[in-house]
């Protein structure tokens, strides 16, 4: 299983993985475009932000951002409704339709409850190319995505861990067959001082007392904090490898 570390670009540095996800709303930070543009990728997911925010990103530009990349594969993010998890499979199909894909797949985040993720998968596993997310608010929720996966039979699928919060969930994700795993907790838990090898997690709840976010345009960070990220990421490496 292949993490996909969400950094700001204070840290783009330390990133040695080959895998990215790209947050589209940044692409207009140079700094941000162009390490994503001139490097080369295995798998690259471009997110709708629809988690950050309540309107689609513009999948017109998504394509474009796609075109730009040096990828072996590229999935763009469908837009889904977190209000209507049975909206989400008409909201898919007509993005499809619309925007037929050329040099890039179709990916779609199963949310809702786990009866609306056996019914979205159900109804757009047989378009072409197609990969699915399972959202980290299941996880939340109390469900196990790995439970999903098997329940769906998802094996032949490329299937990506959509968001994480604790990590020693990585270990039973890579043994069901996820194929990757994005997450900002390697920078977030350094920002924090919150030590991911003994409190093992970043709970979010909503609460002002939560966490802070890493700005993503942070344009530095000191040589101990990236140290801390440096060893986070060998840490979450390591669980997603095996």
């Amino acid at each position: 299983m292949n993490y996909m570390p969400i950094l700001p670009v204070g840290m783009f540095d330390l990133f040695r993985n080959k895998n990215a996800f790209i947050l589209p709303q940044f692409w207009h930070v140079p700094e941000y475009a162009y390490f994503y543009a001139n490097n080369v990728w295995d798998t690259v997911i471009i997110d709708n932000a629809m988690y950050e925010n309540p309107e689609m990103f513009d999948f017109k530009i998504m394509m474009g951002i796609a075109r730009v990349l040096k990828a072996n594969q590229v999935f763009l993010v469908v837009p889904e409704d977190h209000n209507n998890p049975s909206n989400t499979i008409i909201l898919a199909c007509e993005c499809i339709f619309d925007n037929p894909p050329n040099g890039w797949k179709p990916m779609v985040i199963l949310h809702g409850t786990p009866d609306d993720v056996k019914t979205q998968f159900t109804a757009l596993k047989d378009i072409k190319d197609i990969g699915f997310g399972i959202a980290v608010s299941l996880w939340r929720a109390g469900h196990s995505r790995v439970a999903l996966y098997k329940r769906c039979n998802m094996g032949r699928y490329y299937i990506h861990a959509m968001g994480l919060d604790n990590i020693d969930e990585l270990v039973t994700l890579r043994a069901a067959g996820f194929n990757s795993v994005d997450s900002s907790i390697v920078a977030s838990a350094a920002w924090n001082n919150i030590n991911l090898q003994k409190e093992r997690q970043i709970v979010r709840t909503g609460s002002p007392d939560d966490p802070v976010r890493v700005p993503i345009t942070h344009p530095s960070c000191s040589s101990v904090m990236k140290n801390i990220v440096t060893r986070n990421i060998a840490l979450i490496n390591a669980l997603c490898e095996g």
